[in-house]
């Protein structure tokens, strides 16, 4: 059955993919500036630093997203645990 996991914890995350012998990981970020609605007719554009990671097994995809995070010091630590990265920009421009 076709599903999602969201793990809010980097280290647990980490965790699960190693018990489910998963190696792959789409590291997704996000870094500009976007306009958000703060008010009925009012935009205001903010800086927006996402991280999403994303992992692939027996149709259940493993998410953990994380706001503000330091992209090469966890793009480091996920090699040197061994695992395989595909980096992805999700800028809009």
């Amino acid at each position: 059955m076709p599903g999602e996991v969201v793990i809010d914890i980097f280290e647990g995350y980490i965790d699960t993919l190693k018990k489910l012998k998963i190696k792959k990981i789409a590291f997704t970020e996000i870094n500009e500036k976007r306009p958000v609605q703060v008010k009925r007719d009012t935009l205001k554009v903010i800086p927006i630093k996402k991280l999403e990671l994303l992992a692939y097994r027996h149709s259940i995809i493993y998410k953990c997203l994380l706001n503000d995070a330091d992209f090469d010091h966890i793009y480091r630590i996920l090699l040197d645990e061994g695992f395989q990265l595909t980096r992805i920009s999700r800028n809009i421009t």
